[in-house]
């Protein structure tokens, strides 16, 4: 799995342009909605495209997975409309980062790879859940290609 990418691909947008991703871009005052993508474009609700590296989708953190979220006007826990197999992995992640955060000793972990390793073994199904929902499910927060929807 690549570590700190450098920029957004086709294959990040075209994960998420089926639900209605926002993205901020520098030239609109507003979040706009991505309308359509091409192989190295987004064109958005204004009617303007942008080349990829040119716009930021707005996506939740993993962190969110257990808060109440609001997505097309409907409030929910994300967390309760995954699978018991998810929920394990989802789990699993939380546990690893707080043991990192809490170790005394100086581990060699990189919290992005372990993230993306276990989210990896996420059953399909639940994968598009939470990709539907604008979650980050290729860590593109923590390398700035994406902005974490809570500091809006």
């Amino acid at each position: 799995m690549i570590n700190n990418m450098t920029e957004l691909d086709i294959k990040h947008w075209s994960a998420y342009y089926p639900y209605e991703v926002e993205v901020i871009v520098d030239d609109e005052e507003e979040p706009c909605l991505v309308v359509a993508i091409n192989i190295q474009s987004i064109f958005i609700d204004s009617g303007c495209d942008y080349a990829f590296s040119d716009a930021k989708m707005i996506l939740h953190p993993l962190s969110d997975i257990h808060k109440e979220i609001e997505h097309k006007g409907k409030k929910f826990i994300p967390y309760e409309y995954i699978s018991g197999y998810a929920r394990d992995i989802i789990d699993e992640i939380n546990k690893e980062i707080v043991r990192y955060k809490k170790s005394k000793a100086k581990i060699n972990i990189d919290i992005n790879i372990l993230t993306r390793n276990h989210l990896q073994m996420m059953p399909n199904r639940d994968f598009i859940l939470l990709l539907s929902y604008h979650f980050d499910m290729f860590n593109l927060i923590p390398d700035k290609l994406a902005i974490n929807i809570n500091t809006l």
